[in-house]
């Protein structure tokens, strides 16, 4: 099922692939551009005559046509420079993106790849005049697999593409509504074995996922690994009591800080865990650093930290893995139609444990005034999306591993009908990719979504404020032909 996709990805990295291992498939300029930005995961650069490169400034993300970052400020050996910065995977790309014949890219004083390429060139501006060059990959510091998984470049920001895309116009546009759907479904499957060993690269035990992955979707978009590196860090306190451990939570998470303590002093709830973390004699903690902006009150991460806490502490959260299981393995030999899926689906959803709490059934956070109407912790969208992006690539693995072909068609069968979760993302997606057409309606089922956000991921993230330069086309064009 993932043919297809799999064939399309690669084939647009293949220049990539024929000069590294596979396990460097992943990595792209754009991760390359956010670690430059942020300076991490590399240290001690050098240039490849051996000079130390001391960065004052890494410069300004250029949004705009020409040099990745500009009016940037580094030191190579005793002099400091000021100038641009120039980013590609491979320093070849200097020359094949026609930079060395373009002025707009005269500033450069420093071009950054990962490796050197197959034959070694000096790189000059077109006004003649030769840049600084640093092959990252002996510098960084940690293993160049792992940069793809440490970084989600949709976190950055980025002027979105207005309008329809190349692909819109070059193939959805054009080809048959069922030559569409099955190439997202194709990338959907692809999505769900990456979704996997991403989570089974973190998360070692087996037993652990489904409940790590939990913690993850709790943290929604921008506080994701947060939320999983908080659980794995809480449940190494099997000791401490509810009320105790959501205090922990609350403190390494800084929501103890003088900022909170006043925006929260009349709450006797709030001072109460306050107290309890202040009890606590416990060796040196960590800080998590959450993203608060744009959150709706519903989504606080206070709140996602109250639930996680439950799914620490209550045992039906700890045995739920398995009675979703079981509820495949007993009803997936039924599986005929999208009904039988539907049914299916609704029994997934209502195995979920109970979460009945008085204080935050009536409160956002840590207000006085509590809500006249019932606030959920666990609602049926987020149940909804726990089964779609955790426990069916941990399904879908375990269907894979069993390799029968009766319960392939089952899955199969399962997952095409998932409903899907609108978003501001899958509205611009729906745009970006099939502009005014019908194919709109795809995205209303869940394994269109997910198709169509790994196909976002894979390549528009690298070309987002506009098609030029994305392979995508050309590449699902010539394989298309055969």
């Amino acid at each position: 099922m993932t043919d297809f996709y799999e064939s399309v990805l690669y084939s647009s990295r293949l220049p990539l692939l024929q000069e590294k291992a596979v396990l460097y498939q992943s990595l792209r300029e754009k991760h390359i551009q956010i670690l430059w930005l942020e300076q991490k995961y590399f240290a001690a650069l050098k240039t490849i005559e051996g000079l130390p490169i001391h960065i004052l400034s890494p410069g300004i993300w250029n949004a705009e046509a020409g040099p990745d970052f500009i009016k940037a400020h580094i030191k190579i050996g005793e002099m400091e420079l000021r100038g641009d910065i120039e980013i590609h995977v491979r320093d070849e790309q200097w020359e094949q993106h026609q930079h060395h014949r373009d002025p707009r890219y005269n500033q450069v004083i420093l071009h950054i790849s990962v490796w050197r390429g197959n034959l070694f060139k000096s790189l000059y501006t077109s006004a003649g005049r030769h840049m600084y060059q640093c092959y990252l990959e002996e510098f960084f510091t940690v293993p160049i697999a792992k940069i793809p998984q440490l970084i989600d470049i949709e976190l950055y920001p980025y002027e979105q593409f207005v309008g329809s895309g190349r692909c819109a116009e070059h193939i959805f546009g054009k080809t048959p509504t069922e030559e569409t759907e099955r190439f997202f479904k194709s990338a959907a499957h692809w999505r769900l074995k990456q979704k996997f060993n991403r989570l089974a690269d973190v998360v070692e035990n087996p037993s652990q996922r489904f409940l790590a992955g939990m913690a993850e979707t709790l943290g929604y978009k921008n506080n994701s690994s947060p939320f999983l590196k908080l659980f794995l860090y809480l449940q190494e306190y099997p000791h401490l009591s509810h009320e105790k451990l959501l205090a922990l939570g609350l403190g390494v998470c800084g929501f103890f800080k003088s900022h909170y303590s006043t925006l929260w002093q009349e709450s006797p709830y709030y001072q109460q865990l306050q107290n309890l973390f202040a009890e606590l004699t416990l060796p040196e903690q960590p800080a998590f650093k959450l993203q608060l902006n744009q959150i709706r009150p519903l989504n606080h991460p206070v709140r996602r930290l109250a639930l996680l806490i439950f799914t620490l502490r209550h045992a039906a959260f700890h045995s739920l893995d398995f009675h979703l299981n079981s509820l495949w393995d007993s009803h997936w030999t039924g599986l005929r139609t999208r009904r039988d899926a539907h049914m299916l689906y609704q029994k997934l959803l209502n195995a979920f444990p109970t979460v009945e709490e008085s204080y935050w059934n009536t409160h956002y956070t840590f207000e006085i005034k509590a809500s006249p109407s019932s606030l959920t912790l666990l609602g049926v969208d987020l149940r909804g999306k726990i089964l779609l992006n955790i426990f069916c690539p941990l399904l879908f693995n375990q269907v894979s591993q069993r390799n029968q072909s009766a319960e392939k068609k089952a899955f199969e069968c399962f997952y095409e009908a998932l409903p899907s979760f609108p978003s501001r993302k899958s509205k611009y997606l729906m745009q970006r990719l099939f502009g005014d057409s019908l194919k709109k309606k795809l995205l209303k089922r869940g394994e269109m979504e997910q198709g169509i956000f790994q196909l976002h991921h894979d390549f528009c993230t690298h070309y987002e404020a506009s098609c030029h330069g994305c392979p995508f086309v050309e590449h699902y064009q010539n394989l298309a032909k055969f």
